[in-house]
């Protein structure tokens, strides 16, 4: 399905030279990933005071690159830096080499590493009403 600029084939196109290897997770695994995402970053989002945002945070992700990490867009999840009407995604990916600031901001991308060390938080709202956010434990 796609609606406006959402275009889940463009992320795999994508993923197919940003990442050594890329998957799909079945809703089991991507659960057991995000519960604990949610409870490590949930109380840095109540906060309200990212590590960085706009630019520095999409920067802030590309120096912890290459990574291990989870490419995903939770539409409820309510501190997303803005409302998205996208469909829910995800994908596993190993080695993530770089983004593509203008493909995650357009699809309202959440990128955190396996680890758990950090997350950014993508918008299409970018510079509008909403800016990236980049969240970090270390």
């Amino acid at each position: 399905m796609t609606t406006g600029l959402f275009s889940p084939e463009a992320l795999e196109r994508w993923l197919a030279s940003a990442a050594s290897t890329w998957r799909r997770p079945a809703k089991k695994e991507f659960i057991r990933f995000f519960e604990p995402w949610r409870q490590v970053f949930e109380p840095l989002f109540q906060s309200g005071r990212p590590t960085c945002r706009g630019a520095e945070a999409m920067d802030a992700v590309d120096d912890r690159l290459p990574a291990a990490a989870m490419i995903f867009c939770e539409p409820r999840y309510r501190y997303l830096p803005s409302g998205t009407a996208h469909p829910f995604f995800a994908f596993q990916v190993d080695d993530l080499t770089r983004i593509d600031r203008g493909l995650f901001n357009a699809h309202d991308v959440t990128v955190a590493d396996l680890d758990l060390t950090f997350t950014g938080m993508y918008t299409h709202e970018v510079g509008v009403l909403a800016d990236p956010t980049f969240w970090a434990l270390t």
